[in-house]
């Protein structure tokens, strides 16, 4: 699992655009030792400027993730919780555009 953090909205049009894919943005993996066990939880710290964010899961081992979220607004200090119905496989994403 890894966050993957955007800038802008400029910045994520451009990376469409460009057809860079789902590499061209800063990303950060998910560390195990963050997580709190009791509830699955994990205190992240917000890179500075960021203003977007979404999550990147792997279920095999290639190159690039499965599954992915939608961009989602930065909110300091808002607990966001990850549901499985919110993970979409990154095939039909990249059919959208996004």
């Amino acid at each position: 699992m890894t966050i993957q953090w955007a800038h802008s909205v400029k910045e994520i049009e451009d990376q469409k655009r460009s057809g860079q894919g789902i590499q061209s943005f800063k990303t950060l993996p998910f560390e195990s030792q963050s997580l709190n066990s009791e509830r699955g939880k994990a205190t992240i710290i917000i890179p500075t400027k960021a203003e977007y964010f979404r999550i990147l899961v792997w279920a095999t081992h290639k190159n690039t993730p499965d599954f992915l979220t939608n961009w989602v607004d930065v909110v300091p200090n808002k607990t966001y919780t990850l549901e499985t119905g919110h993970l979409v496989p990154v095939a039909l994403m990249v059919g959208m555009g996004c």
